[in-house]
């Protein structure tokens, strides 16, 4: 009897409404009302829709309003403020394609599924190993700054002038990090003493980004002596960014990037003249996020 009553009073306060009319924020709808009530709300896209792609196919191309999309005919176009940063080709319905690019933070596809587009940006610390063996000439670990007040201060690397000095490490990117997508590195550093004039603190980074599958093949170089903000001359203790050339990684990448951190200090690449130490804060990387397409297991 008891199963009998609940019924019956939930057939006294569930709705069967095809268009939710009521508008209840109590009662709750048949599942049949439900289905119809989505099915004829989709219906009223036309089911046709619009295939967007790039005019030229390169990465944060922007459409202009001369370029139109297709979809049966009716002569819509896109605003020259809808823009993407991702290759690829992407569907919309066609009566609401206007409206979703307007805001390129996010498509939605025909599926209803969503993609976030617009960059995000993460920061990787490379991981920087003293070995202490007699192959590599490294930097001298020293003082740099302390409370004032008889603490014991902070310590960091200080990279002769004359002497090509090194540490060696490694980059490991998480599983939010997109793949394919390149990586910009950047040194952040000091100097002890005020330098003269354009004088130069030139670093270099030496890399391997190994694929799976491939062999190890040879290391690449690249390197710097343009600091932000620019050295004329060099201040003691202000703080410089350098930023090195863009990494693009290799086909089936993996998530590790083997690195020698040095200063290119005798002049094989670029002009190095400062005449002191070079004090070396860190070195990072920043690279795209795909937080939509990330797995919870990064979290």
């Amino acid at each position: 009897m008891a199963d009998i009553d609940a019924k019956v009073w939930l057939e006294s306060v569930m709705l069967d409404e095809d268009d939710m009319a009521s508008d209840s924020d109590t009662d709750v709808c048949t599942q049949q009302s439900i289905k119809a009530y989505v099915d004829d709300t989709f219906a009223g896209l036309g089911g046709t829709y619009a295939t967007i792609s790039y005019a030229d196919g390169q990465d944060a191309a922007t459409l202009s309003s001369a370029q139109s999309y297709a979809d049966a005919g009716d002569g819509s176009t896109l605003s020259a403020a809808n823009s993407y940063t991702d290759g690829a080709v992407f569907t919309h319905p066609r009566d609401h394609a206007s409206s979703l690019l307007t805001h390129h933070d996010i498509i939605i596809n025909s599926t209803l599924g969503l993609q976030l587009q617009t960059d995000q940006w993460d920061i990787a610390l490379a991981e920087l190993t003293r070995t202490g063996q007699g192959a590599l000439t490294e930097p001298d670990y020293v003082k740099f700054t302390d409370n004032g007040g008889g603490s014991q201060g902070l310590y960091t690397d200080a990279f002769d002038d004359g002497t090509e000095e090194e540490i060696i490490g490694k980059i490991y990117f998480p599983n939010k990090r997109k793949d394919g997508t390149d990586i910009y590195p950047l040194f952040f550093w000091t100097v002890p003493t005020t330098g003269t004039g354009d004088q130069r603190v030139c670093w270099g980074l030496e890399y391997l980004w190994p694929s799976t599958g491939g062999s190890v093949g040879a290391s690449t170089v690249i390197y710097s002596n343009v600091s932000i903000p620019a050295g004329n001359p060099l201040v003691a203790d202000q703080i410089y960014v350098t930023v090195l050339p863009t990494i693009t990684p290799p086909s089936n990448e993996l998530p590790a990037v083997f690195i020698r951190v040095f200063r290119d200090a005798t002049g094989s690449y670029a002009t190095d003249d400062y005449p002191n130490d070079a004090l070396l804060g860190g070195v990072s990387f920043r690279y795209h996020v795909n937080r939509l397409a990330a797995p919870f297991s990064e979290f």
